[in-house]
């Protein structure tokens, strides 16, 4: 996956993929997938540049190497005790570093991306989560508290996303924002709008935050209820 894949709630899978070469997989590359041992063979130099190797002086691997624990050139530095590609094989939210709105997406167990992807991973909150951070009140938001590329351009630091003002609630409370989540990923699915959905969604959230009705007027000029209809609107 890339960032410019990302899009809201659910990201458009380009059938595109990268190659994951995990800890100790030159035991078993140039066997049982001679195509792709045959592919990074070709860039064998390059990959030796990455710093000490597990490699010997005529080239054939050393397992007892002078320095255990670092990668054969065949292989990602990726020990097993660092534990990081396990965090791969679990639902997350993923963002792009760059973008023109926040865009925050479901992602399924075991895909993977490159750089320009940055990602969350918590299976218990990740639909409220979801729902948060793609509102207009987070977008509002993040704009305003980070440093950002212009009026043009969403730069997603870490440090500020971190810091996003997450209200914690219960389980029972975060039900009506995970179905009406799992709304909009059915519907993107299938293509259908999701307009309906999601301004439910930015409505829960001014009344999560106890945003007052002026107050919601100045993140959406355009809010489409009167104010009558904000202070009596119930999920």
């Amino acid at each position: 996956m890339r960032g410019r894949d990302i899009k809201r709630y659910k990201a458009e899978f380009a059938d595109l993929y990268v190659i994951i070469a995990k800890y100790g997989s030159y035991k078993y590359l140039p066997k049982k997938y001679p195509a792709i041992y045959n592919h990074l063979k070709s860039y064998e130099e390059k990959l030796k540049q990455r710093g000490q190797c597990r490699y010997s002086r005529n080239n054939k691997v050393n397992v007892k190497s002078d320095f255990p624990g670092q990668h054969h050139w065949l292989e990602l530095d990726n020990n097993p005790k660092d534990k990081y590609l396990e965090e791969f094989e679990k639902e997350k939210i993923v963002y792009n570093d760059i973008s023109q709105q926040l865009a925050f997406s479901l992602c399924k167990k075991g895909i993977y991306f490159n750089n320009t992807v940055y990602f969350i991973t918590n299976s218990t909150y990740n639909r409220y989560f979801v729902s948060l951070l793609n509102t207009k009140l987070i977008d509002w938001y993040y704009k305003r508290t980070s440093a950002q590329l212009g009026e043009k351009a969403v730069r997603l630091f870490s440090i500020y996303v971190q810091n996003l003002p997450i209200p914690q609630i219960t389980k029972e409370a975060q039900k009506p924002f995970e179905l009406l989540v799992d709304t909009i990923i059915a519907k993107k699915e299938t293509g259908e709008d999701t307009i309906a959905e999601e301004q439910k969604i930015d409505i829960m959230v001014y009344k999560l935050y106890d945003l007052t009705y002026d107050e919601v007027k100045i993140v959406d000029p355009e809010f489409g209820l009167t104010e009558e209809e904000y202070m009596n609107y119930e999920n």
